[in-house]
């Protein structure tokens, strides 16, 4: 889980999903490199992890 302000480095090539779980309104900045558009997948589908 990340706070306000918070970031994280996610390696090229993994597979990742971004979820909120709050009550509140989410505003999030990507920079990807190299670029990667196009390798985007939507989904309406969560999948959730054991905790």
């Amino acid at each position: 889980m990340l706070s306000p302000h918070e970031g994280i480095e996610i390696p090229p090539n993994i597979p990742h999903q971004m979820l909120n779980e709050s009550d509140y309104d989410l505003e999030f900045l990507v920079i990807s490199q190299p670029p990667s558009h196009g390798d985007r997948i939507l989904s309406d589908i969560i999948e959730s992890s054991p905790s």
